[in-house]
């Protein structure tokens, strides 16, 4: 799932989490829009997937997945709640203090049973009695699955619960400020009415205590919806009985004072329906992107590690690294003896690889490729587009649109001359005029009408008197005046594939050449040697080259890369000849390449395309070629890629693929 379909799908998942909350059935056509594979994945690592079947099934729908997820979170939520009784009142017999924490209690204001989904119970217990509350727990049947490493003891029991015993609420890890500030949280709690040993916060500090702990994880590794929403519900439930004067002393005093009025205002706002700023919905975005627990690319990105070897070094050390502090409380002999901590960091990275492998692995590899990463997020490219987005949702949108394409025109001018240097000789007018009469070239446009027109121009230059066919769906009629194009005007927006198909269908010669109208043929494209090395090379159907992007082309060898991970394993038919099987020194064999490629005309007709796909057709097709077509790529012939990043119009339509996701689901399986 691309970041774009995993945002939109987080969108859908937040409609219907509103729509519970509001007591609204989901509206038909909203639901018609999702692709509920996708809101379920996005759904799953937010823990909201029990929530969100609550909402599908008021409008009668009944998915496996999400029911699933909601008979297991109700069943679990029973289980917990069986088991904490129980465990209460064993510290009650016990005398032992104690205190639930978090998800105990705000699961109770969600709507309904298991709305809330728990991986485990937390409570807050008298620090001088860990001993006899183990005791306690084991006596209840439950494993010690953790004890006296850390400020919380972790015990299990089949089949679903899991309880954390917690000495403190924080460790000296988790900052300074935070940790002594909650150092002596016994004095503010209140002792219950019913309960001898039991307490809890008031309103006020238990908001505080919700707060700092978000807090914790939002600055570390991230939080996710869940917690904007567990926001939401704590501010509707208290209202306006807090006291504000109290809350705001104490948020300054721990630093996260902008924290709350940031993760409030975006609660509220997100759940009531009220629309968001630009700065709102980037302060979403950190919440989408991070899932329930946070993830270990922003740990390792909020860890400001510059990427190289002993940065990450000074990282990974850190990880297994514990404060003195901690140490002391926790470890004292090795706090004692310090040129024997070793040992113990030793230790807890073999207890890592044991009982959390797949977690230590994934960090791991996010760690290793963390260079790439950082460097493109913090890339002027991406600070460039982030600006663009801003401009093309405002008046000024229409004006840097103009200007953008005229830059943009400059530079490959600028780069063609390079290019012509680069590659020397010129294309031979035998090469030219047998590319002219064998091959056809096919492109779709839509409201794009400038680029079609200036990429026929482009053809023709490097190729005169190809045939160039256009299939156009544009609001207004495209129109060029020459014997060597044929525009077929379609109703406005047919779609991609629909109009790929009615130009496929009055190709006449043996090669075709599919191009994008946002792309222009460079001195390096060389489609007079594709179309050599089709000849030459009978067993291969279709060439692909590169589509290096402005206005930072990369090299073409770089851009192959990325096709040389689709070896189609999962499509119907498996490969004729092996994928990445070398034909030369820049052509291999490969289950995906770009849109842009030379292909037999026969060959390319079988396949064809999906009419009832509009925009995203291309990994579709390759996966129903595969087994059926051979497919090789260029690693060093490219075209000239230029879509303007102010069209706000164009884009818009072009983002509408939520259709296209969910009817390719439904055709192709969970194999897709």
């Amino acid at each position: 799932m691309t970041s774009h379909d995993y945002k939109q799908n987080a969108y859908y998942l937040i409609y219907l989490i509103r729509c519970v909350l509001h007591n609204r059935i989901p509206a038909k056509e909203k639901l018609d829009k999702m692709d509920l594979s996708g809101v379920f994945a996005v759904a799953k690592a937010h823990s909201l997937a029990a929530m969100a079947a609550y909402a599908l099934n008021s409008a009668g729908i009944s998915d496996r997945d999400f029911e699933d997820e909601k008979n297991r979170s109700i069943r679990k939520s029973i289980l917990l709640d069986i088991e904490r009784e129980q465990v209460l009142n064993g510290l009650e017999n016990a005398g032992i203090w104690y205190c639930p924490l978090k998800g105990c209690i705000i699961k109770d204001w969600y709507p309904e049973i298991g709305m809330r989904q728990m991986a485990d119970n937390d409570i807050l217990c008298d620090e001088t009695k860990m001993s006899e509350i183990r005791s306690c727990m084991e006596g209840l049947g439950f494993t010690t699955k953790s004890f006296g490493s850390s400020h919380q003891d972790v015990y299990q029991k089949l089949p679903v619960s899991s309880f954390e015993m917690h000495s403190s609420l924080l460790e000296p890890r988790h900052g300074e400020v935070l940790y002594n500030y909650y150092r002596r949280i016994k004095e503010r709690l209140i002792r219950d009415k019913d309960n001898k040993y039991g307490y809890h916060f008031s309103n006020e500090d238990f908001y505080i205590y919700f707060l700092a702990h978000e807090y914790k994880h939002f600055a570390v590794a991230g939080i996710g919806l869940r917690s904007l929403l567990d926001t939401y519900l704590i501010c509707k439930r208290f209202s306006d009985t807090l006291n504000t004067e109290y809350l705001s002393a104490e948020l300054s005093k721990l630093g996260i004072a902008d924290f709350e009025k940031q993760n409030r205002e975006l609660s509220l706002k997100l759940f009531d329906g009220v629309s968001l700023s630009i700065e709102e919905k980037e302060f979403l975005d950190k919440f989408i992107f991070a899932g329930t627990y946070g993830s270990f690319e922003n740990r390792i990105e909020n860890a400001n590690i510059q990427g190289g070897f002993f940065s990450k070094a000074k990282y990974a050390y850190s990880r297994i690294k514990l404060p003195e502090q901690t140490l002391k409380e926790f470890h004292p002999f090795y706090y004692k003896h310090k040129l024997l901590r070793p040992i113990l960091y030793t230790k807890r990275l073999w207890n890592k690889s044991q009982n959390g492998s797949a977690a230590l692995k994934k960090e791991v590899q996010q760690l290793a490729s963390y260079r790439t990463k950082s460097t493109r997020n913090n890339s002027f490219r991406t600070k460039l587009k982030r600006s663009a987005y801003k401009i093309s949702n405002s008046p000024f949108s229409k004006l840097a649109k103009v200007a953008y394409d005229g830059l943009i025109m400059a530079e490959y001018r600028v780069l063609s001359v390079f290019w012509s240097i680069k590659k020397g000789s010129h294309t031979a007018k035998a090469d030219r005029e047998k590319v002219a009469k064998n091959v056809t070239f096919i492109y779709k446009s839509f409201e794009r009408q400038y680029m079609a027109k200036r990429l026929f121009r482009n053809i023709q230059k490097y190729y005169p008197g190809a045939q160039v066919i256009i299939a156009d769906d544009s609001s207004t009629p495209l129109k060029i005046n020459s014997r060597y194009v044929k525009v077929i005007q379609l109703p406005f927006n047919s779609g991609l594939s629909y109009g790929l198909n009615r130009a496929l269908a009055e190709v006449k010669t043996p090669y075709t050449f599919r191009m994008d109208d946002d792309e222009l043929l460079t001195p390096l494209s060389k489609v007079h040697e594709e179309l050599n090395l089709l000849e030459e090379h009978m067993e291969i159907d279709l060439v692909g080259i590169q589509a290096c992007s402005a206005p930072f082309p990369e090299k073409p060898q770089k851009k192959a890369k990325q096709y040389m991970r689709f070896d189609m394993r999962n499509a119907p038919k498996p490969l004729i000849i092996p994928h990445m099987t070398k034909l030369d020194e820049e052509h291999y064999v490969v289950g995906k390449i770009s849109n842009t490629f030379l292909v037999r005309t026969d060959k390319y007709k079988q396949i064809g395309y999906d009419d009832n796909i509009q925009r995203i057709d291309h990994h579709e097709f390759f996966y129903r070629a595969a087994g059926n077509i051979v497919s090789a790529m260029d690693t060093s012939a490219f075209v000239f890629h230029y879509h303007n990043w102010f069209d706000r119009h164009y884009t818009h339509f072009r983002d509408q693929t939520a259709e296209d996701m969910k009817y390719i689901r439904k055709k192709h399986g969970n194999s897709y």
